[in-house]
């Protein structure tokens, strides 16, 4: 009796050889062929990575062209030209390995080509590796989860990225390429509360502004935005000055730091308390004496 091969989808984790787990090294040890997307450069960074953990040496090396079109026919045509050529290896009885970035089960391009094998009666084996964001996660020393908080996994390229941000718990955003704007992530510490939250803008420092109206609930308009540096060499000092103005109040907030974009939450923060102040010293005054108080722009 004829003896096909058996189909592997393994993954090789976040790009750290060391990562690979002690079943996917074996799998890749075993099969006599390798299977590895390509990108238009002609890297293969999913075989490279594995090769930082595995002898390559004498195997046959498949690559795998696949586009990145966000019609769904478009790319179910790459899955089955993929398994058109891996099939010809394992009608041959040859074990064929394909190797994935991070997870098998995670947006994996190995999966679809496994998904494809299997309909066509190939026998398959599913290798998990370490995803990104775990990895991400353990860079950080923090964890994912609490008890009773869940944890989202978000394709961001399709995702209404804003209504994802509202939910409850940890927001893994994936598979975003060029579609994502800049985002940021402010963590405000008042007192013994901390408040933190995500969010998106025209840039870096634009996302941080809309981040921290959010905390703060207050939407100002942004009348000044100026960078200065204030001290030379490669540790260099920035100093941004914003001014902030809000109805008939205006306060101008002043940061420094290395960093440009801490600066400017610095600076922002800063113009938020005066403004803040200047609003509670006018209604006061305003109470105190009937008459409206005069706003001055420090």
């Amino acid at each position: 009796m004829h003896r096909r091969g058996t189909f592997y989808a393994v993954g090789v984790g976040p790009g750290d050889p060391e990562l690979l787990t002690r079943k996917a090294v074996v799998a890749l040890e075993a099969c006599p062929v390798i299977a590895a997307p390509r990108v238009s450069s002609g890297e293969m960074l999913a075989l490279r990575i594995a090769s930082g953990a595995v002898c390559l040496e004498g195997k046959k090396i498949i690559p795998l062209d696949f586009g990145m079109s966000k019609d769904r026919s478009v790319r179910a045509a790459g899955y089955c030209a993929a398994a058109d050529v891996i099939g010809e290896p394992l009608e041959a009885g040859l074990d064929v390995a394909m190797v994935n970035l991070g997870d098998v089960s995670i947006y994996a391009t190995a999966y679809y080509v496994l998904d494809e094998l299997r309909r066509r009666g190939f026998e398959t084996r599913m290798i998990p590796g370490v995803p990104s964001f775990c990895a991400v996660a353990a860079a950080l020393g923090r964890s994912l989860t609490e008890p009773d908080s869940p944890l989202h996994i978000i394709p961001a390229g399709a995702a209404d990225l804003d209504e994802a941000l509202s939910l409850p718990g940890t927001k893994v955003l994936m598979k975003s390429g060029r579609s994502m704007p800049a985002t940021a992530a402010v963590v405000i510490q008042a007192g013994e509360e901390e408040m933190r939250r995500a969010g998106f803008g025209a840039g870096p420092i634009d996302a941080t502004f809309n981040v921290i109206s959010q905390i703060v609930s207050r939407a100002p308009d942004l009348e000044q935005f100026s960078i200065n540096a204030i001290t030379g060499g490669t540790d260099a000092q920035g100093e941004v000055t914003v001014r902030l103005r809000e109805g008939e109040y205006s306060a101008t907030g002043r940061g420094s730091d290395p960093d440009i974009i801490v600066a400017s939450a610095k600076a922002y923060i800063d113009a938020l308390n005066r403004l803040d102040h200047k609003e509670r010293d006018a209604l006061r005054t305003q109470e105190a004496t009937g008459e409206p108080a005069i706003n001055t722009c420090n």
